[in-house]
Order: structure tokens, then sequence, then C-alpha cells
């Protein structure tokens, strides 16, 4: 009896709902309208407003690259404003792309994000650009003064003493010669007191000028070495100051090349053909050589042997090269005690070869060997008290 009760209010409800309809049973389908809550509301308010959302169409552009964050501000509209009262703006943001940027980006970002930035970037790069301007105009004015005088030393020396070279005669460099030299023995020498060592300096300038006007006329011609010693005494260096000035003024009116060597007590007579002779004999652009060989006096055992045959004018092998060349030989003079001289108005000659004598005497050398090589190497002497 109560199941029929139940069934008849069932269709009593089901009644109710029909409206000519088919009806619907609750357990199935179910009407949205009537179920929706307020976030159903507003979620689709979000949908709707996305159709009505601003692009961006500001520069730069988004690429696939591009990940900084880009905002466009849109106005809510106004039937929006009651169901938003929530919101502290009516302004909203909405995010379109993102993008890191780099340093140099946030620096211009900074930069140029007001007018007055902006106007300090733009005085600093001026500022910057003004003290670069001003370095490089400092930089070319300074070099255009090194160019200019650059180009007045070669107008006023090197050009014209390079170009007059080949026009003067050895004569005329003979002349100029003895000029210069002749200035040099006034500011460092006293008057009168050198007279000799003047001449014979001038000699030697004189041999080397026949010298060159032979090369001149035959290029063929072998020259024999010519031979020059300088001694002093051990109280000044004056020999060896008086050498290299001299070797210095040939230059200047002769192409000579200088060798300069410092002898000593260890070196032997194969040190001495390897270091002197072969430099001399394996040259091919030069043609003048002066040979300067301070401290002859140190030489021992065998080898002042090597200056017996460097200085033969017969045999020597600066003669197969066909070179000039002038052997400056400097040493020092021993006290007149050593040498067992008494007269001290001794000639330069004798003084040079007792000292040697005294000096190069051993076992392995005699005084029959040592005599050959002063007479060679002595031909033109100056004695600097």
């Amino acid at each position: 009896m109560r199941r029929g009760d139940d069934m008849e209010e069932e269709e009593e409800d089901d009644e109710d709902f029909d409206d000519d309809e088919e009806a619907i049973h609750l357990r199935g389908r179910y009407f949205p309208n009537l179920l929706r809550s307020e976030d159903d509301d507003e979620n689709e308010r979000m949908r709707n407003r996305r159709t009505n959302k601003l692009v961006n169409n500001s520069w730069p552009p988004m690429t696939s690259n591009t990940f900084e964050q880009y905002e466009v501000e849109e106005e809510s509209d106004e039937e929006d404003d009651d169901d938003f009262n929530n919101f502290q703006s009516h302004r909203q943001s909405r995010i379109i792309g993102w993008r890191i940027p780099n340093k140099q980006e946030r620096t211009q970002s900074r930069s140029t994000s007001s007018p007055r930035r902006r106007r300090r970037s733009i005085a600093t790069y001026e500022r910057e650009d003004s003290e670069q301007n001003g370095f490089f105009t400092a930089f070319n004015l300074f070099m255009f003064v090194c160019l200019i005088f650059l180009l007045i030393f070669l107008f006023y020396y090197v050009l014209p003493n390079y170009f007059s070279y080949g026009r003067l005669s050895p004569k005329q460099r003979y002349t100029n010669f003895r000029k210069d030299l002749s200035e040099y023995f006034s500011e460092e020498f006293d008057e009168g007191s050198n007279s000799k060592t003047f001449k014979i300096l001038s000699y030697i300038a004189a041999k080397i000028s026949e010298r060159d006007e032979l090369q001149l006329s035959c290029n063929d011609r072998r020259l024999s070495p010519l031979t020059l010693l300088i001694a002093d005494s051990f109280s000044n260096d004056k020999a060896n100051f008086l050498a290299g000035n001299f070797s210095e003024i040939l230059q200047r009116h002769w192409p000579y090349r200088i060798f300069k060597h410092h002898l000593n007590s260890n070196i032997t007579r194969i040190q001495l053909d390897r270091g002197i002779l072969s430099p001399v004999i394996d040259e091919k652009q030069s043609t003048t050589f002066a040979l300067s060989l301070e401290g002859l006096e140190k030489l021992s055992d065998k080898a002042p042997l090597f200056l017996h045959s460097l200085a033969d004018p017969e045999s020597s092998p600066l003669l197969f090269t066909q070179h000039n060349v002038l052997i400056i030989g400097t040493l020092k003079l021993l006290k007149n005690e050593e040498t067992q001289l008494g007269n001290a108005q001794t000639s330069c000659d004798e003084r040079i070869e007792r000292s040697l004598m005294y000096s190069w005497k051993s076992d392995a050398l005699s005084e029959d060997q040592i005599h050959p090589i002063i007479a060679r190497i002595s031909a033109h002497s100056i004695c600097l008290d």
C-alpha cells in the first residue's frame, strides 16, 4: 500500500516539470542556468573580455627571441564596474610576451625612461666624444710636428751627405777629414803638445785616401792591411779613447765598418782566427774595415802569432778578400823600471817594443819570435803620456 503511494507521488512530480515537453530526470541532464555559481559568471566574463584585448604594436615587435615583458593597458567597461569592486584600479594589465634583456638594453631603457635621463646621457656622450676628439687632435698634431722635424733632418743632414758622397774625390775627402781631425784635437788635446800624433793620424788618412783611389781605378787590386799602434800609461785610458774617436771620424768620410775586440790572457790563437778574421772574410757588402784590438799586452802563450799572420803584407788572409783594412791596436806601457829603461827620453817605438817583449815572453814564445811580430804591427805608433 505504501509502495503504491510513493509511485503516485513520483508521477505527480514528473507531470509538474513536464510543461508539454520531454521530461528530464534529475539524475541525468540538468539545467546549467539554474546551477551556475558566481565563479562561473566571472570566468565567462573573463573569456568574453579576451576578444576585446588590445594588441601592442609598439617597437620592438615580438619575435621568437623576444622574451621581455610587455604590457598593454585597457580600460574596463562601465558595465563591469559593479562586478569588480574588489580591484584597486579600473585599468588592467595583460601579459603578451617575455624576453630577458641584456645589460646594454637595461642601461638604454633606464637612460631613455625619462627626459632628464635622456638629456644626461646625451650630454655624457657629447663630453666623451669631445674628449676623444681632443686626444686625437693632439696626437695628430704631435705626429705632424715629428714629421716636419724628420723632413728637416733628412733634407739638411742625411740627403746632402748621401748625394755628395759619390761626387767627392779622394782628395776632397782627405781634406775634410783633416779639418774634422784638427777640430777634434783642438778640443781634446793641448795646443802643440800632440803635433806628432796629429801628423801620424793625418798620414794614415792620406794612405787611406790613396787606397780609396786605387780601388776606384782597379777593383782587383789586393791591398795589404795598414797597422797603427796607440800606447799610453797605466794611469789613464787615452789610447782606447783616441782609437774610438779616430775610427768615428774615419766613418764620416769613408765607408768604414768598425769591429771592436777586447783581448784578454785567456784567448787563444784559434779563437782569434774565428772571432776576428772570419767576420771580415765572410763580409760581402762592405769592403773597408777598421779592426780595433784593445789590450795587446794581455795576450799570452802563442796568441801573439796571430798578429804576425794578420799583418803580413805578402801572405795575410786579408789580401785575398780584396778589402781595405786598418788595424788599430792599443796597449799599456810599462814603467821604465819594469822594462829596464833608465832613460826617460826613450823613443816611442822602443818603449812599445820593451813593453810587449816583457808581456809576451814565455816558454811558448821566445824573443826571436816576438821581434818580427812587433816590427810588423808597429809601422805607425803613437805614445800618449
